[in-house]
């Protein structure tokens, strides 16, 4: 018995092993996890700060766009001719670039270019964004493009409707956008003596968003997602951890629990063993001692004598049969069942012939109905007929006994019945049948251990069935039991 255990210690080692190889399996799922969702995160907050940068360069687009066509709407705008805004020798070629007001003062022709131009030196600092209008044919020296719009210009040519880079301008980061111009009529008053004609890509204007504020909040955003990640991790990690020591210790104590119970039971059947034998060998002396007495001195010493050694020798067997009953009883279930295909008929036809002598003696009629092939061990299905038919023969009324024995397929189950016209029993004392000892009726009318009913349940449960009654007192009696319905 003691190697049995020991043999068992590895597979319970090994079971703990695979708790934690399981355990850490789900916490590397879980750190892969996570390690995506933030990584999609990082993303999408990439992406997000590259969209909202964009949006900003577009909205500085179209307010500089709208500022200049509503310019070149009015065919310039007059301003006085200072030292910041002197006459553009550009415009020389238009009459009126220069005029008086009545009252004497100067004023001078800006184009749409030369506004947006001016606007975007003097006030870029207050919105960080800087505009640029420029073409491959420049009327104004200084206006010349810039590597990257001298691409995005050749591109324009191409048919480009818009170009978008990050690159850097002086060593810090930005977002470059620029579309072209396209020549309408109202341009040719400052730009038709360079020959574009209405439809002309004539140059194009660019926004440059600096991306150092944008990218200062995306490193915080990422930090503070990365650090509620991290700490999401580590409560989940440790989490699983402590459940996962947890399990290992629950394995612990349900393998030590099992090793102790198959402990007892093995200790509790050498012990029914053993018992049984000790006990069985001084009744078997009694008996045949008793039997004896009852040979030799029969009617010698009168009926009180007589009397008095058959009680003795019925006490004795009724003894080894209870003795012997409790033993298989006490064996039942210590190894589990093997669902073997088992023909029912068969066996009930076996059962009925090994109690053809009391069926005889009793004039029982027994009849066998329809009986399937059934999952269970041939002697466990015998041991359950036999005990449902000697307690139908067994409390039968007045009448000779009429038994049926059948069974049919259900949905999930094989369901047994035994039908008998015996005495029938009280509803009130159907499940008190069931328990060991239940027997209602005493010994002197209906002999018996009190074991059957009580072994027939135990043995159905087994498998993974039911067993129930139903009778009325007077009205015989149906017992049923089911049994699962596969078969190994």
């Amino acid at each position: 018995m003691n190697n049995r255990i020991e043999a068992e210690l590895p597979d319970s080692q090994g079971r703990r092993t695979r708790i934690r190889h399981y355990l850490w399996g789900l916490v590397l799922s879980w750190s892969l996890l996570l390690a995506g969702l933030l990584s999609w995160d990082f993303i999408s907050i990439q992406s997000n700060t590259e969209e909202l940068a964009l949006k900003e360069a577009r909205a500085n687009f179209n307010k500089d766009q709208a500022f200049r066509h509503w310019a070149a709407g009015h065919g310039g705008v007059y301003v006085p001719t200072t030292e910041s805004t002197p006459p553009n020798p550009h415009l020389a070629h238009i009459p009126e670039r220069d005029i008086r007001t009545p009252s004497g003062k100067a004023l001078t022709l800006m184009n749409p270019a030369y506004i947006v131009r001016q606007f975007n030196e003097e006030y870029a600092e207050w919105f960080g964004v800087q505009g640029h209008i420029t073409s491959t044919r420049v009327l104004r020296p200084g206006n010349e493009p810039d590597p990257w719009e001298r691409l995005a210009l050749e591109s324009f040519e191409r048919g480009e409707k818009e170009v978008v880079a990050f690159s850097e301008i002086g060593g810090e980061p930005y977002l470059r956008l620029m579309q072209p111009m396209i020549t309408k009529k109202r341009c040719l008053k400052c730009h038709g003596f360079q020959g574009y004609q209405v439809g002309d890509v004539r140059g194009g204007v660019s926004v440059s968003v600096p991306l150092a504020a944008y990218q200062e909040q995306r490193k915080r955003t990422m930090l503070r997602d990365g650090l509620s990640f991290g700490v999401v991790w580590l409560l989940g990690s440790v989490g699983m951890l402590v459940a996962g020591r947890r399990l290992e210790r629950d394995e612990m104590q349900r393998r030590e629990a099992e090793r102790l119970l198959r402990r007892a039971n093995e200790d509790l059947d050498q012990y029914a063993q053993v018992a049984s034998h000790q006990l069985q060998e001084p009744l078997r002396l009694i008996a045949s001692y008793t039997q004896l007495l009852r040979q030799r001195y029969q009617h010698r010493l009168g009926q009180d004598a007589d009397d008095y050694i058959r009680y003795a020798v019925g006490g004795t067997v009724r003894m080894q049969q209870l003795i012997e009953d409790l033993l298989h009883y006490s064996r039942l279930g210590s190894e589990p069942p093997r669902l073997l295909p088992t023909d029912s008929r068969l066996v009930a036809d076996q059962v009925r012939d090994g109690l053809e002598g009391e069926i005889g003696e009793k004039g029982a009629e027994v009849e066998l109905g329809p009986m399937p092939i059934v999952p269970i061990e041939s002697q466990h299905l015998a041991i359950l007929i036999r005990h449902l038919l000697e307690n139908a023969l067994k409390f039968h009324a007045e009448q000779p006994p009429k038994i049926r024995i059948e069974c049919r397929r259900e949905k999930d189950a094989f369901h047994f019945t035994v039908t008998d016209n015996g005495i029938g029993i009280d509803p009130a004392h159907h499940q008190r049948i069931f328990k060991l000892f239940g027997q209602l009726r005493r010994e002197e009318e209906f002999p018996g251990t009190g074991i059957g009913l009580a072994h027939c349940k135990k043995l159905v449960e087994l498998y993974g069935g039911r067993i129930w009654l139903e009778s009325s007192l007077g009205a015989g009696a149906v017992f049923h039991f089911t049994l699962p319905t596969v078969v190994a």
